[in-house]
């Protein structure tokens, strides 16, 4: 996020109280080991790490607008939205086909920490 507001000139204040909410807990290494064995030649470190916490809490979803973390998480069976992209359609579940229905995205309200 700091990056991102360098790039967009936002006040590192603004940042910082954004962050401040932010909750960060230590994954268990299965989840490395799972990211770790993902196929995919292009799949980069970070995206194998969401695509892995997809598929282990089972979402609907997943948004996404970087190319590669699109087709990675598509590859490994996971829906993608996109929505705004006039690039990306609608909604994708695997590369040859597309739904007519947006999913129902689930809000999570429990403590997911012990599920991953």
């Amino acid at each position: 996020m700091r990056r991102f507001a360098c790039r967009e000139q936002i006040p590192g204040a603004a940042i910082s109280a954004v962050l401040d909410r932010v909750i960060l807990h230590a994954l268990p290494r299965s989840v490395y080991t799972h990211a770790g064995l993902l196929p995919g030649t292009t799949l980069r470190s970070l995206d194998a790490l969401h695509i892995t916490a997809a598929l282990r809490l089972e979402v609907d979803a997943v948004l996404a607008y970087d190319a590669r973390m699109r087709e990675a998480a598509v590859d490994n069976g996971l829906r993608v939205l996109a929505p705004g992209d006039a690039t990306w359609p609608a909604q994708v579940t695997s590369r040859d086909a597309l739904q007519g229905q947006p999913p129902t995205l689930p809000v999570l309200s429990r403590d997911v920490r012990h599920e991953l």
